[in-house]
C-alpha cells in the first residue's frame, strides 16, 4: 500500500530547499579582502597579456599585436587556456587588435589592442577591467548596458575615454566594498581614530623619556596617556587590541633613536559585522589588513607575533 503524500511534507521540503539555496548563495558571497585579491589577480594577468602583446609586436616584421590565437601559436599563452578560463572568475569578452600600416592601418606605431575582462561568477561584486597598448589596467565606471562587448567589431568605448574607464587608483571601489564600507564606517572610523590617538600617545611618550623608547601598554597607562579603566579589549568598540609591541630603543644598540618602532593591531571581536582588521605604527598612518586570514593567524600565533606593517601585500595604508 502506498502512503498518501499530504501537503505538509511538501511544505517542509520546500522550506529545506530554500534554506539550502540561501546557504549556497552565502558561500558565493566574497568578503572585501577576497574581492580585492580577485581583482588584483585580474589586473596582474591583464598586465601579463599586455607584456606578451608588446613582445609579440616587436618580434614580427609587420609590427602587429597578436590575436588570442596567434599569441597561443607563438607560445605566449599556454595551450590549456582559452578566453573563458585564462583569468579566474573572469572571461576575456573582447580581444581586439587593429591592423598595422601593412594591413590597412595608419602606421605600425598606431597598431593598438584592446582586452576586456568581464566577471563571470561574481558579476555583482567584481568590476570589469581592461588593458590596451598603454599597459595600464583600467576599470569600467560606465553603465553596464554601454559596455557593448557582444558586438564585432567590439563597440566598447575607447580606453582613454575617462567617462567610461578609470585607472582605479582608489577613485571607485567595487560595488560590494562600497556598500559594506558605507554601512560600517562609524565602527571602523572609531577604530582608526583610536589607533591614531594611541599613536600620538606613543610619540608624546618617546619625546618625554631619555631613552626615546615607545611605551608598553602598562607604561602608557602608568603615565595616564591611557585613562584608567581602559583595557586592550574595551578601548575600541567592537575591537580588541591583539598586538601592542614596542621596538628596543636604538640608543641601547648605539645607533640613532629614529628607528625605534611600535606596532598596534586591532582585530574585530566578532566577524558577524564583517569588520576589517586595522593597525598603526610609527608612520602614524592607519593600515588595513589585505592578506589572507590564514596568513594573519599564522603571524599572530608566532612568538612573538611577526607583523611588518611595511609589507604592502598584507597592509594597505588608509587616508
Amino acid at each position: 500500500m502506498h502512503r498518501k503524500i499530504t501537503g505538509l511534507p511538501l511544505v517542509v521540503f520546500f522550506v529545506v530547499y530554500l534554506v539550502a539555496v540561501c546557504i549556497a548563495g552565502e558561500s558565493d558571497f566574497l568578503k572585501p579582502g577576497e574581492i580585492r585579491m580577485a581583482e588584483n589577480h585580474c589586473k596582474f594577468f591583464l598586465r601579463t597579456l599586455g607584456t606578451s602583446q608588446q613582445a609579440y609586436m616587436e618580434s614580427n616584421s609587420h609590427g602587429n599585436y597578436g590575436t588570442w590565437w596567434t599569441l597561443k601559436q607563438a607560445g605566449y599563452v599556454e595551450e590549456a587556456y582559452d578566453r573563458s578560463n585564462y583569468i579566474e572568475n573572469y572571461s576575456l569578452t573582447v580581444f581586439h587588435v587593429e591592423a598595422s600600416s601593412r594591413m590597412g592601418g595608419k602606421s605600425a606605431h598606431d597598431s593598438t589592442f584592446t582586452i576586456v575582462a568581464v566577471p563571470t561568477k561574481y558579476k555583482h561584486q567584481l568590476r570589469t577591467f581592461a588593458i590596451g597598448n598603454e599597459q595600464i589596467p583600467v576599470v569600467w565606471i560606465g553603465d553596464d548596458s554601454e559596455l557593448g562587448t557582444g558586438y564585432y567589431p567590439p563597440t566598447t568605448p575607447g580606453l582613454r575615454d575617462n567617462r567610461y574607464w578609470d585607472t582605479g587608483k582608489g577613485k571607485k571601489k567595487s560595488r560590494v566594498e562600497d556598500k559594506v564600507e558605507k554601512k560600517l564606517n562609524p565602527m571602523e572610523n572609531r577604530c582608526k581614530l583610536t589607533l591614531r590617538a594611541l599613536g600620538s600617545c606613543q610619540l608624546a611618550y618617546a619625546d618625554a623619556n631619555i631613552q626615546k623608547n615607545y611605551g608598553s601598554w602598562q607604561s602608557l597607562a602608568d603615565l595616564q596617556y591611557i585613562m584608567e579603566g581602559y583595557t586592550r579589549s574595551n578601548i575600541i568598540d567592537n575591537y580588541s587590541i591583539c598586538v601592542f609591541q614596542t621596538g628596543i630603543s636604538l640608543k641601547k644598540r648605539k645607533y640613532s633613536f629614529s628607528n625605534s618602532t611600535f606596532t598596534i593591531v586591532a582585530i574585530p571581536r566578532s566577524q558577524k559585522n564583517r569588520l576589517r582588521t586595522f593597525a598603526i605604527g610609527d608612520e602614524q598612518t592607519p593600515k588595513v589588513w589585505v592578506g589572507s586570514e590564514s596568513e594573519f593567524a599564522q603571524r599572530l600565533n608566532s612568538d612573538p607575533p611577526s607583523f611588518s606593517l611595511d609589507n604592502a601585500d598584507m597592509w594597505e595604508p588608509l587616508r
